[in-house]
């Protein structure tokens, strides 16, 4: 039997992208709800449903600001995801453990490592990342027995992976998604810890 091998979605799991890119959507428009973290996620899908889509030049605007090295490097860790990374720097010598994300490219910058060092940061040390929007493939080659992640399409294709445990970050969008539900990525670790 393979030793454990943790995989842990970026952005949506530990990291606060949305309310990076909400925040400036409300900063091109107050109409714009900021959207907190993913606990929030029910109500701003509720405001989204019920008022004028957000117009494709504001989405552009947003992410094209939100998409730097600065803004990257400074977004939130969410609820839990510190004290997640520090529990996480005492299991390194039993399990192997990826932070993965499907960033896009950034011109002239390493997104491998404005992403590593955005997770030192917040206290893991010497963190292996892994950009792939082909998660379900890397879990299968790397042998990953348990998976956290948020986005509901990759939650999908996780579910086609032979003897993967995969969570779900629990947010208002992935609700009816494949995955074991967790409130975060603290209890996520609890969980792990407690197969010990």
């Amino acid at each position: 039997m393979n030793p454990k091998c943790i995989a842990i979605d970026i952005d949506g799991c530990i990291c606060d992208f949305a309310h990076a890119v909400s925040k400036i959507l409300h900063d091109i428009n107050p109409i714009y709800p900021v959207f907190n973290d993913n606990s929030e996620a029910k109500k701003w899908q509720q405001w989204y449903d019920n008022n004028p889509t957000i117009s494709d030049e504001d989405w552009a605007t947003a992410w094209n600001t939100v998409y730097t090295k600065e803004n990257l490097l400074s977004m939130k860790a969410m609820p839990h995801a510190r004290k997640a990374l520090k529990e996480l720097n005492s299991l390194k010598n039993k399990y192997k453990i990826y932070f993965v994300t499907m960033r896009k490219p950034l011109n002239g910058y390493s997104i491998q490592d404005i992403s590593v060092e955005w997770i030192e940061s917040k206290g893991y040390k010497k963190p292996s990342v892994v950009i792939t929007k082909e998660k379900e493939k890397f879990a299968e080659i790397a042998y990953v027995t348990h998976f956290l992640e948020d986005c509901p399409k990759m939650l999908d294709k996780l579910s086609t992976v032979k003897d993967l445990k995969v969570y779900k970050c629990s947010a208002g969008y992935n609700k009816e998604c494949f995955g074991i539900p967790v409130k975060n990525s603290l209890e996520f670790i609890d969980i792990i810890k407690k197969e010990e």
